[in-house]
């Protein structure tokens, strides 16, 4: 598993003024398909839920990460793809 140190580094701050909350899945005209949990692979109708699922069975707050770190939707994207990856 990757230390802090790798991961602050690969995460570094981005430059875009896009706030976490300023996007979602109405950005895709509600018509966002299935989620899957990248730790068991189990599908959720929404990303919501999905992202729910995570905080609350796996103690993984993608939200709250996305948040502390200053993430835009890239860094998101970014941080849900390392998480494939290592799990």
């Amino acid at each position: 598993m990757a230390d802090a140190a790798d991961t602050d580094a690969a995460w570094g701050p981005d430059d875009d003024d896009v706030e976490w909350d300023e996007w979602g899945e109405d950005e895709l005209g509600g018509q966002a398909g299935p989620a899957v949990d990248p730790f068991t692979g189990s599908t959720f109708p929404s990303a919501i839920e999905c992202l729910q699922h995570m905080a609350t069975v796996h103690g993984v707050d993608i939200v709250a990460l996305a948040t502390a770190r200053g993430m835009d939707q890239y860094g998101c994207i970014r941080l849900i793809n390392f998480l494939r990856k290592k799990v």
